[in-house]
C-alpha cells in the first residue's frame, strides 16, 4: 500500500514517467571507455531485450527490484480502453526451467492480475441524475399530493463484467413519509445506496424534482387542528369547564337563597287567625 501511494505521487511528474518508460539507453564513449554501452530495462512487460514471454500490451513502468529477503518485486502500470491499472507484487520467486528460462513470479502474477482487472471488470453508469427514483407525499398543498425525487449526481463505477447497471441493488431511504409544503426544487428528501454482493459503490442524496407551494387555507386548518390537539387547548378547555360548573353552582346557590328568602317573607306576612 505504501508503494502504491508513493507511485501515485511520483507518476504526477513527467520526467519520472519518461524514465520509467525508457526501454534502453545508449551511453556514448568516455575518456575511460572508448566503446559505447547499451543498457536495457529490467521491466520485461515493456521490453523483450531480456525476456520475451512477459511483454504486455499497454504496460508502462514502473520499477523492478530483487533481494534475497524481499524476493522478486515489481510495480507496474497498464492502460487499455481508457482504463489504467496499478499493480504491486512483492515476494515473488524466481524458478529456473529446464530450457534455461527463469520464471519470474513477480511478472507472471502481475500479468494475471492485469488480465483479471481488464477482463473481469468494466466501467458503467449505474445511476443518472435524470432518473425519478421515488415520490414523497406532500401535505398543505392544493397543487399536488406528491413530489418526485431524483439523484443529486450521476455515478459511474467499475463493476464486474458479468453484471450490468440493472443488477446493482438500490436501497432507498426517505427521510420522512411525507413533507409539508412549501417544497423547493432541490430540497434533500432522502438518499439512495448502490451496492452489489456486499460492495457499496456510492450513497447519493435524493432531491425534490420540482417546487410545490403551500395552501393558506390548508395551513390555517392545520394550525387550528394543531391548537385543538395541544396541551394549552386542553388546559383552556378544562378551565372553561370548571368555570362553567362554578357558574352553574353559583347560579343554583343564588336561586336557592332567593327561594328561601321568598319563603321566609311569605311566612312572615301571614295574617290569619291563630288557634
Amino acid at each position: 500500500w505504501d508503494l502504491h501511494l508513493i507511485t501515485l505521487e511520483a507518476m504526477k511528474h513527467e520526467v519520472f514517467l519518461r524514465i520509467c518508460n525508457t526501454k534502453f539507453c545508449e551511453v556514448p564513449p568516455t575518456n575511460m571507455r572508448k566503446d559505447s554501452r547499451r543498457y536495457s530495462t529490467t521491466n520485461h512487460l515493456i521490453s523483450t531485450a531480456r525476456q520475451r514471454h512477459y511483454l504486455y500490451e499497454g504496460a508502462s513502468g514502473v520499477k523492478t527490484g530483487y533481494t534475497n529477503a524481499a524476493g522478486s518485486c515489481l510495480i507496474a502500470t497498464a492502460k487499455r480502453s481508457g482504463r489504467s491499472l496499478l499493480c504491486v507484487v512483492l515476494g515473488g520467486d524466481r524458478i529456473s526451467r529446464g530450457d534455461g528460462v527463469v520464471d519470474d513470479w513477480a511478472f507472471s502474477e502481475t500479468v494475471k492480475l492485469f488480465d483479471y482487472g481488464f477482463d473481469g471488470f468494466h466501467r458503467a453508469v449505474i445511476l443518472e441524475t435524470t432518473e425519478l427514483i421515488d415520490e414523497v407525499s406532500v401535505t398543505l398543498s392544493q397543487e399536488q399530493n406528491t413530489v418526485k425525487v431524483h439523484p443529486a449526481e450521476s455515478i459511474e463505477r467499475l463493476i464486474p463484467s458479468d453484471i450490468g447497471p440493472e443488477d446493482i441493488e438500490r436501497t432507498i431511504t426517505l427521510y420522512s413519509d411525507n413533507v409539508e409544503a412549501p417544497v423547493t426544487k432541490g430540497d434533500v428528501l432522502g438518499e439512495i445506496t448502490l451496492s452489489y454482493n456486499g460492495t457499496v459503490y456510492a450513497t447519493v442524496q435524493l432531491l425534490a424534482d420540482e417546487s410545490v407551494s403551500r395552501s393558506n387555507l390548508l395551513e390555517f386548518q392545520k394550525n387550528v387542528l394543531d391548537f385543538v390537539k395541544s396541551s394549552l387547548f386542553k388546559l383552556i378547555l378544562a378551565g372553561a369547564v370548571v368555570l362553567i360548573l362554578l357558574i352553574i353552582v353559583i347560579c343554583v346557590a343564588a336561586k336557592n337563597r332567593r327561594r328561601r328568602r321568598r319563603d321566609r317573607i311569605h311566612r312572615g306576612s301571614y295574617r290569619g287567625r291563630r288557634r
